[in-house]
């Protein structure tokens, strides 16, 4: 019994010891702090700070209270103390200025138990338009400005402003801060200007802003010419059939709504054409057909009575989806490696000409320095391959192959050939004819000499 009470007594020490050492509410084995990772405040245009709510659970907790810190408290501030319900914490968020600051929630009495989230407070600055040119004439030299405000007013402490036109062949803008000019690029027609803020450092990072558009025309007192496209888009095929319209935009005494219309074509390999010789109410229509891949130009000219000319061009595309041709393998070739193997690969490219059996052709650039086994073969489940054989050194060759029925659809592989000797290196060549053939001329050389020097001696 005696003993019973000494340990009970020793237990009973060791727990009011231990209630000593660890403070009054501290956390238990298992215990943590749950919140969000990341937050954004974003401070609205005009007003000097914003404020978010941000929640933390303390969970398996034998306290209610958590310390709150801000790394930068010229960013983010925080109140310092919060008091939860059943472990629920909602911390206040103020952002105060522009920038990015780490907010630590800590269980009371107990730091290790923490929890952070990383919080990006931005700046909205907003830009309004106060004038804008609308309209310029082309002929007269004419030139637009444009001005803008901003809340807040120090935005040129960390920001610009970016003036873009949507079209610079109408107008060209160039704009420095709240104000830009602008002036026609050289076609009639309507472009949008448009002004964003634009970062200068890296503080930037931590803003939102609006854009400012307006539209601009470009109009033009003399007559000039406009040029449309059917189908307007890039062509896919060949063979197919399209339209251009061409239409004279105030005709006055010296080009007519009925005059001729002479039209020129940039590449008539891509596409072929025929067009109207004379406008018919102020407007002329050509036609056109596609043939290859490519990009022609076609160009709308008039002559005016007065000799001077107008004129306007449209681009037409044409990119088919075609089979690719590929050739691969090794580019050097020396002594001891006097022969290469490659290998064409024909990639149908899902359109169906082709189904890998068909005839190839090859061809060198320097046949006197590389031969090669076959200038005819056909593919094998796509593929074929073909040897060449080095002759002589040569800084750089060409091997060519290209589909027998297609030209267009080809490839080519550069070979080098460097450290061999000057005479033929094939088995191909008759190298051993070379040295027997100079042996000879030696010998009869030798011969002559020998009956000219007995001739002499018997004259003698």
């Amino acid at each position: 019994m005696t003993v019973m009470k000494k340990l009970a007594a020793m237990t009973l020490a060791m727990v009011f010891a231990l209630a000593l050492l660890v403070p009054g509410g501290a956390l238990a084995a298992g215990e943590s702090i749950s919140m969000e990772g990341s937050r954004t405040i974003t401070i609205p245009a005009g007003a000097t700070e914003a404020t978010a709510t941000l929640n933390a659970v303390l969970m398996g907790y034998t306290t209610d209270e958590i310390k709150w810190e801000s790394s930068v408290p010229g960013v983010v501030s925080v109140v310092a103390t919060t008091t939860g319900s059943s472990g629920s914490h909602a911390q206040t968020l103020t952002g105060k200025a522009p920038g990015q600051a780490t907010v630590t929630a800590k269980a009371a009495g107990n730091d290790a138990v923490l929890a952070s989230c990383t919080v990006v407070v931005k700046k909205s600055f907003e830009l309004s338009l106060n004038s804008a040119t609308s309209n310029l004439d082309i002929d007269n030299g004419d030139t637009g400005a444009a001005s803008l405000s901003v809340t807040p007013s120090d935005l040129k402490s960390a920001y610009d402003v970016l003036w873009e036109s949507s079209d610079k062949d109408i107008v060209v803008v160039s704009g420095s801060g709240l104000s830009a000019i602008y002036a026609p690029g050289g076609k009639v027609g309507t472009a949008t200007i448009t002004a964003r803020i634009q970062p200068k450092n890296e503080y930037t990072k931590f803003i939102d802003g609006n854009t400012v558009s307006f539209n601009v025309t470009v109009k033009s007192s003399k007559p000039f010419l406009t040029m449309s496209k059917d189908p307007s888009s890039t062509i896919k095929e060949h063979g197919y059939p399209g339209t251009v319209t061409v239409k004279l935009n105030q005709p006055n005494a010296f080009y007519g709504a009925s005059g001729a219309v002479d039209w020129s074509v940039s590449d008539s390999s891509v596409i072929s054409f025929e067009g109207d010789q004379y406008l018919s109410g102020g407007v002329a229509t050509g036609s056109f057909k596609t043939k290859r891949n490519g990009t022609a130009t076609i160009t709308a000219t008039m002559k005016g009575s007065d000799g001077s000319t107008i004129s306007e061009s449209i681009k037409i595309t044409v990119d088919k989806k075609l089979p690719v041709l590929d050739l691969d393998g090794a580019s050097n070739m020396n002594a001891s490696q006097r022969s290469l193997t490659l290998t064409a690969t024909l990639d149908d490219n899902d359109t169906g000409t082709y189904v890998g059996n068909e005839r190839i052709r090859w061809e060198v650039s320097h046949p006197d320095h590389i031969s090669i086994t076959s200038y005819d073969s056909r593919l094998s489940n796509y593929k074929a391959q073909v040897t060449i054989r080095s002759r002589y050194n040569i800084e750089k060759a060409r091997v060519y192959v290209y589909m027998a029925d297609n030209a267009d659809i080809n490839h080519y592989h550069t070979v080098y050939v460097t450290g061999l000797s000057y005479l033929p290196q094939t088995g191909q060549d008759t190298t051993i004819l070379y040295v027997v053939g100079t042996l000879c001329a030696a010998m009869f050389l030798t011969a002559g000499v020998l009956y000219a020097r007995r001739k002499s001696s018997q004259n003698v």
